[in-house]
């Protein structure tokens, strides 16, 4: 075996070339971070991306700051993510982030708000469950940039098959899977997303899950006008349910059949199913009985001009005293606008649209996604 020997010289510039070495991996690093172009980056000016580019050294310059108030969405965007990665305040980085996304997400549309995992890391250097609670937070922009949401939906199912967290993933696919359902109003992706979802349930072995599943498939064959596959999946979920005991999901599956037989125009089916279910929902769960509502106002064609009048003045009444979603809202006044103009209720009509014209205004503002408004 040869020994090499070195001097004092050879030795010092051996630790010249490490140190060297070690600065030139960090520059790079550095500047890989930096130009690791992501959907806003590439849109901002140059003024944006250089301010971008200080903030990684930890800096946040006066040009950072004033980029929240530019014209330029994308600059704004760069502003906001840039305050994420100085904030050590959980609630506000998600906060920041969500806001980087709602200015741009109008002129980004169907293009993907993409953050590379670089930047995801970043931004989630103080958040106690990493990169997973950041995407859990962007889920607030279900109802507000669902395009978006749906691309951070899918890097949350990533993640949670590099963990093997199986039932973390199957809630995603199915979070997906209503988003192109009741959102986007494109149902069709939504099956492949729900059929997966029922993979992980069943070798999982939880039953409550799979008929929750199982469920959801007979919903968004509902909004595909697919009337009888709905039935057939909701009895199927019913069933499991029954077997057991599981009566919240038993009646859940009740108040989707009224919705199927309501659209699918079987008056005496959705009635059946509406006694089955209504007097519980009156006496303990408000939220539900208008949901029950607005799914017998769907069946107008079928019903009287005094049950619709009855239906629609309990929900009305239910509008200030149960914490309802603004879409459930959306869809009830939608329902009874559509019932008044069949009916030629000109008095309700004419109030109901002002009403609804009102919560539109509102929800519009706050940013809400304007595909929800449109009639399905």
């Amino acid at each position: 075996m040869q020994i090499v020997i070195c001097d004092h010289k050879h030795m010092n510039a051996m630790k010249f070339q490490k140190i060297f070495l070690s600065f030139v991996l960090l520059c790079v690093s550095t500047i890989s971070f930096a130009q690791d172009r992501f959907t806003v980056y590439d849109r901002c000016t140059d003024i944006a991306k250089n301010a971008w580019n200080a903030s990684l050294d930890n800096e946040i310059s006066s040009s950072a700051q004033s980029l929240l108030s530019a014209e330029n969405p994308y600059n704004q965007s760069v502003g906001y993510l840039i305050l994420a990665i100085h904030d050590s305040e959980p609630d506000s980085v998600i906060a920041h982030v969500a806001k980087s996304v709602m200015v741009a997400s109008e002129f980004l549309d169907t293009i993907p708000y993409e953050l590379p995992l670089a930047v995801q890391e970043r931004l989630s250097v103080h958040l106690p469950m990493g990169r997973e609670q950041l995407f859990d937070g962007l889920q607030q922009l279900y109802y507000k940039a669902p395009w978006q949401c749906n691309g951070f939906l899918a890097e949350k199912a990533k993640l949670c098959r590099q963990k093997n967290d199986l039932p973390q993933l199957a809630f995603t696919y199915l979070n997906r899977a209503f988003l192109f359902t009741d959102v986007i109003n494109k149902p069709e992706p939504a099956l492949a997303l729900i059929d997966s979802a029922i993979m992980i349930w069943t070798e999982i072995g939880d039953n409550e899950q799979l008929a929750n599943s199982i469920k959801a498939r007979g919903l968004v064959f509902c909004a595909m006008q697919k009337y009888s596959k709905a039935e057939t999946e909701i009895k199927s979920a019913l069933k499991i349910f029954s077997r057991n005991n599981a009566q919240y999901g038993v009646i859940s599956c009740q108040l989707d059949l009224v919705k199927v037989y309501a659209l699918s125009g079987e008056p005496d089916s959705m009635k059946q199913y509406d006694q089955l279910c209504r007097t519980v929902l009156e006496s303990s769960d408000t939220m539900r009985l208008f949901v029950l509502n607005t799914n017998r106002l769907a069946a107008f064609q079928t019903a009287n001009q005094y049950s619709i009048r009855d239906f629609a003045k309990q929900n009305h009444d239910l509008l200030s005293k149960s914490n309802l979603h603004p879409v459930q809202v959306i869809d009830f006044y939608k329902r009874a606008i559509k019932a008044f103009e069949f009916f030629g209720e000109s008095v309700l009509l004419k109030t109901y649209r002002f009403e609804y014209e009102q919560v539109k205004r509102v929800l519009l503002n706050e940013g809400y996604y304007p595909g929800i408004f449109e009639n399905k």
